[in-house]
């Protein structure tokens, strides 16, 4: 992976992390951690899904 191309995912990943102590934050005081944490899950998992089905079958090697 060329050096440049690795400053703009720095700063996206700074983004994203710092950005989940305010999620948690506004989040715990709406719902309760377990759910939090479920949602965050599943949002995950949903955001997740279209790269592995675009690599194929999950799990394959």
């Amino acid at each position: 992976m060329p050096r440049l191309m690795l400053y703009p995912l720095v700063a996206l990943f700074s983004a994203v992390w710092s950005s989940a102590f305010i999620a948690g934050k506004i989040g715990t005081a709406l719902l309760d951690p377990y759910s939090l944490l479920a949602w965050r899950f599943g949002l995950t998992a949903l955001a997740l899904s279209p790269l592995v089905l675009a690599r194929g079958r999950a799990g394959q090697t």
